[in-house]
């Protein structure tokens, strides 16, 4: 049987493995490694350094994806100005618009026009929609930071659960 003469990943003690071996145990700092072969090249990675690729990629991913849903969702709470460019709703845009509406309002009431009390009502109108639009924006956007955070978190401990399962139970350093 053909033997490959290698060097532990973790450790850098040289070991012997079988050429067809895929995984082994280090003999002098007991690192569980996986034998990785490309071509006539031949070397050792740790099961901890796999792990923790696995679980940056998981993270990465599912971390992807709730950008992209946010993104969907943010475009949507978006208001668009005269020009035709897009801006995230706030509060204050809403309470200028208000303010706007009010100082008609006293017009209104002074010269009693009813033009200027359709005025009133449509900023009114508009102004009541974009407050909705921006608390909307704001709760969402709290949403997905929280879920964001969440995710990592859980995946952290789900890396974690899988690490003691596959070396027992001491986690990897």
């Amino acid at each position: 049987m053909k033997l490959l003469a290698l060097t532990c990943h973790h450790c850098g003690a040289p070991i012997q493995v079988p050429a067809n071996a895929r995984s082994t145990t280090c003999e002098f700092c007991a690192s569980k490694l996986t034998v990785k072969s490309q071509r006539n090249k031949h070397e050792t990675e740790t099961l901890e350094a796999m792990h923790n690729e696995l679980t940056e990629l998981r993270v990465k991913e599912r971390m992807r994806t709730l950008d992209e849903d946010w993104r969907r969702r943010r475009k949507r709470l978006m208001v668009q100005d005269k020009q035709g460019r897009w801006h995230v709703p706030t509060t204050g845009g809403a309470m200028t618009i208000a303010v706007v509406a009010t100082i008609f309002g006293f017009f209104a009431a002074i010269f009693l026009t009813p033009i200027v009390l359709v005025g009133v009502v449509v900023f009114w109108f508009i102004a009541t929609h974009h407050y909705t639009r921006a608390v909307e924006y704001e709760r969402q956007h709290r949403r997905y930071m929280n879920r964001r955070r969440d995710v990592a978190r859980k995946l952290r401990r789900d890396s974690s659960k899988e690490a003691q399962r596959l070396w027992g139970s001491a986690t990897p350093s």
